[in-house]
């Protein structure tokens, strides 16, 4: 069975117990309380008989029945809680016996934050900041959503973009990377907004993109160091969203002419983003402001506009850009500042909104970017700061999302026959969900399809949760006890219906897989 890693037991070990017998208000003869989000149970127990020998026969043997796995390093046994049981319960009724030193839950810990293991990760401030790590909890990026980088080329060997790069284009030579296009770096510019985009993370080397698993597209559009032609990156961003890019990158200058907006509109209709920089000149853009291009200014640490970024009209949105870390050539760390790097930031995010939610259109991406915004200034999109300073979290929200989990222990859960299995349900429709009453839950489960809404049942299926899962923000507990050996896998998807059908084109889905033992 899957054992939860060393990460239950080091942060037991580290905080102590102490936290975990506090007294419920509700039950004050509870010694276990759940603390949702920090500790909760998992239908299992970690138990130690008493060492001496009068007493470790005949504690093992009321355990047999129950144990799903024995630690022989350290005496324990995981059994799972008898039906007609509880953690408190069950412990109480061990303990009493005299013959075991302790039995506990064993707990369902989370890490306080999704961080990855990164070498440079703790130098990267501006994801903190943006709330990077909450964000990568509900979703850390997926590879079949490309993000094209339209700049001066890609280092293809760097060991956090090499296993994301997918083939991309030279538009100074209108050359195809496949046909022998040239699209490695030729400044070291293009590799470090890469970087902030889509470094892998979680690998133990050098950064972390705002996604870890992206597809990373290199357009090369000058060939000499120092920029090159606006309609050269013009075309490499409609190349890039012709073959199949979902988010295009351009950190450079520029924004203010036409084209960028005509080429935003192009690429929007094949379905994608076009992001551009505002500027490192101070100016104030207030003379133009673009339907289909997001524009991004800068912040520093302080949630200030950084000092050199341009701000107005026509910027939609901020993200960090002072002293930002990420990948360099050759195969290294660079740091920088500039509106270069808050664009791929707010990119990526896009990127990861739609690894999310693939099937969202590109202004429903647009608008749960703008809706996850910190305002830092008047209430609502205002002429200095658009609609503020991203904030990955948030967006991811503004998405929506469904998370599921059995007994507590994920998207995994191991259970012995007879006891109890409870299915937990968390539905996020964001501000792109409708209203609570066109909602359904569709299960998948070993026995079917059935259907729910608020007051009726489909016809045909059979009922398996009578109560309400409204609102839709609030846990949904399905009990599905009593089945058998084997594993069983249960697909959930949760949609809008219109005429009492589910329209399955814009449904949320997790699956959670449970094996009896």
């Amino acid at each position: 069975m899957h054992i939860p890693t060393a990460c239950t037991l080091t942060l037991v070990s580290l905080c102590g117990l102490s936290f975990a017998q506090e007294e419920s208000p509700a039950n004050p003869n509870a010694k276990f309380v759940e603390r949702p989000g920090q500790l909760e149970f998992s239908g299992l127990m970690i138990v130690r008989p008493q060492q001496s020998e009068g007493h470790h026969a005949r504690a093992v043997s009321r355990l047999q029945e129950h144990v799903v796995e024995f630690v022989a390093q350290t005496d324990e046994y995981i059994v799972a809680v008898p039906p007609h049981h509880n953690e408190n319960s069950y412990a109480h009724w061990l303990m009493e016996t005299g013959d075991y030193e302790y039995a506990e839950p064993d707990w369902i810990c989370f890490p306080t934050l999704q961080t990855p293991n990164d070498a440079s990760y703790w130098q990267q401030w501006h994801h903190d900041q943006i709330r990077s790590p909450l964000a990568w909890g509900i979703e850390t990026g997926d590879s079949s959503v490309i993000v094209a980088i339209v700049d001066g080329g890609m280092q293809l060997d760097h060991p956090d973009l090499v296993g994301t790069l997918v083939s991309g284009y030279n538009s100074d030579d209108d050359l195809a990377q496949s046909l022998g296009g040239d699209v490695t770096d030729v400044d070291g510019h293009g590799t470090f907004v890469s970087g902030l985009a889509g470094a892998t993370g979680n690998n133990g080397t050098f950064v972390a993109g705002m996604g870890w698993n992206l597809s990373m597209m290199p357009v090369r559009y000058y060939n000499q160091p120092g920029g090159g032609y606006l309609h050269n990156i013009t075309e490499g961003a409609r190349w890039a969203a012709e073959n199949g890019a979902k988010c295009i990158n351009v950190s450079q200058t520029g924004v203010e002419n036409s084209s960028v907006q005509t080429t935003g509109a192009y690429v929007k209709g094949l379905g994608s983003l076009l992001f551009w920089a505002a500027g490192n000149d101070q100016r104030d853009l207030s003379w133009f402001d673009w339907d289909d291009v997001i524009v991004v200014g800068g912040t520093d640490p302080a949630d200030a506009k950084a000092s050199f970024s341009a701000f107005g009209v026509a910027v939609d949105v901020y993200a960090p850009a002072t002293d930002i870390y990420s990948t360099g050539v050759v195969s290294a760390l660079a740091v920088g500042s500039g509106t270069s790097a808050a664009t791929p930031m707010v990119s990526g995010l896009a990127a990861l909104t739609w690894s999310l939610r693939p099937e969202l259109t590109p202004d429903q991406v647009e608008a749960s970017i703008f809706a996850g915004c910190v305002d830092l200034g008047t209430l609502g999109e205002d002429p200095y700061w658009g609609h503020g300073r991203i904030d990955a979290y948030a967006t991811l929200q503004a998405a929506g999302f469904v998370s599921i989990t059995a007994n507590g222990q994920g998207t995994e859960a191991f259970i012995v026959r007879g006891a109890n299995l409870t299915l937990e349900i968390q539905v996020e429709p964001g501000t792109l969900g409708t209203d609570p009453s066109e909602w359904w839950l569709v299960v998948n489960a070993p026995s079917g399809w059935r259907h729910f809404n608020q007051s009726q049942w489909a016809l045909g299926v059979l009922p398996m949760y009578q109560g309400p899962m409204y609102p839709l923000a609030s846990d949904t507990v399905l009990d599905w006890s009593g089945l058998p050996v084997g594993t069983h896998e249960f697909l959930f998807g949760v949609d809008t219906i219109i005429n009492g059908v589910p329209e399955l084109n814009d449904m949320l889905l997790d699956s959670v897989i449970v094996t009896v033992l």
